[in-house]
């Protein structure tokens, strides 16, 4: 295969033998790099519930975080966890996760008074964490109007003699109401 280019599709090696991570094709553009720390930062259950923590508490000591994360992971109280599973949520937090935070500009992280506070940029981030609404299922309906269609076919046109133009008139009458209503519901949620 002539022409081919002989370094594709290896994998090149820093200079202490490890597998370098290659380069991208194309840079991103540079306000791109705010929403590769936000994803960063949500990418780590323990990052998670710590946002999750402040933005009730406002402001927390990195121990208090410990126990409400260890008793999370654990699935038991704060008063039955052993000093083992706080330690080993501690030093995650201390050593990496708060700094991490801090660095992409979510929390402020006073690492000598050992106190972690939100940011106001954090407002946004947080609300990508609240529980999705579940929404209706909006087939379920279309489907119901199609077969209360069909029924009402069989029964208008079979027993009452009535005309299939007059059905067809009411069956989408009845469509077009439940669309304008599914518009409806979909810009009332999305603003």
């Amino acid at each position: 295969m002539s022409g081919a280019d002989p370094g594709a599709g290896t994998v090149q090696q820093d200079s202490e033998g490890e597998a370098a991570t290659p380069a991208p094709e194309a840079e991103d553009p540079p306000e791109w790099e705010a929403v590769d720390d936000m994803f960063d930062v949500l990418s780590n259950h323990r990052r998670r519930r710590v946002l999750t923590y402040l933005e009730s508490n406002e402001t927390a000591a990195v121990g208090e975080l410990a126990e409400h994360i260890a008793s999370i992971e654990n699935k038991k109280p704060v008063s039955a966890l052993s000093s083992q599973e706080r330690k080993r949520v501690y030093i995650a937090l201390y050593q990496s996760h708060l700094s991490k935070m801090a660095a992409a500009g979510v929390v402020d992280y006073d690492k000598n008074r050992g106190t972690v506070s939100l940011t106001e940029d954090a407002t946004e981030l947080c609300s990508l964490l609240e529980s999705p609404v579940r929404s209706r299922r909006w087939s379920a309906y279309y489907l119901a109007h199609t077969a209360a269609t069909a029924f009402g076919v069989a029964i208008g046109t079979v027993l009452l003699n009535v005309s299939i133009a007059v059905v067809a008139i009411v069956f989408l009458v009845g469509y077009a109401l439940l669309a304008i209503v599914h518009g409806i519901a979909e810009y009332a949620g999305s603003t």
